[in-house]
């Protein structure tokens, strides 16, 4: 059985492991993060997120762009549907898009969209001690602005989101996950969520689809 891939993109807060988890529960398919990979392994550097950004990038230079979405993908030893979450850089999107033209896997890549306020409004909230040194809203953004990079090996959110297949605009507030969001929201997310895992696995050729969610 062929590995089937869902890669997530999208900037800090944006909602992106409130889509990971509800694709994984709406289909069955495992859950994966590069981001939670990294700090596994890079948790002697420290917790900040420069120091695991910077840390991170120093391993995409001299092993490859795609090092730890590679590292991840090897290490899952189930075969299936694997939903990835935070890719980071445009190497990550390259490699997803070469394993779907070899055939050998099905690789789609969704962003997630939200206003800059409720981003950081959300990273406050979840009190995740990498974000402890953000202090306010100008803050935030200025450090996401040196995440913006030309190289494909470091990070570059925004432009891994300009490849994306499906674009999911989530500006609902309440909560950064799926328990946390009302009935009537959730059940839209889900049936949402669930008209795109029965698109058939041309998809990648499909571009600009798009669900809001406020």
């Amino acid at each position: 059985m062929k590995n089937l891939i869902i890669g997530i993109t999208g900037m800090n807060g944006s909602g992106k492991s409130l889509l990971a988890e509800t694709l994984t529960k709406i289909s069955g398919g495992i859950h994966l993060s590069v981001s939670e990979e990294i700090q596994n392994e890079l948790s002697s550097v420290g917790v900040s997120r420069e120091h695991l950004r910077d840390t991170a990038n120093k391993y995409r230079k001299d092993f490859g762009g795609q090092y730890w979405l590679e590292k991840l993908i090897n290490k899952n030893d189930k075969q299936g549907l694997l939903i990835i979450e935070s890719i980071r850089c445009l190497d990550e999107v390259s490699f997803l898009r070469n394993l779907n033209k070899s055939g050998d896997d099905f690789a789609l890549l969704f962003t997630t969209l939200s206003s800059d306020d409720i981003r950081y409004r959300r990273i406050v909230e979840r009190g995740n001690a990498k974000d402890s040194t953000v202090k306010n809203l100008e803050q935030f953004l200025e450090l996401e602005k040196t995440e913006q990079n030309e190289e494909n090996w470091k990070q570059n959110i925004p432009g891994c989101m300009s490849f994306a297949n499906v674009v999911f605009e989530n500006n609902f507030f309440s909560g950064t996950t799926e328990k946390d969001i009302s009935c009537d929201k959730r059940d839209f997310v889900y049936k949402s969520v669930g008209q795109i895992l029965e698109i058939p696995k041309m998809f990648p050729m499909f571009d600009g689809y798009t669900i809001k969610l406020e």
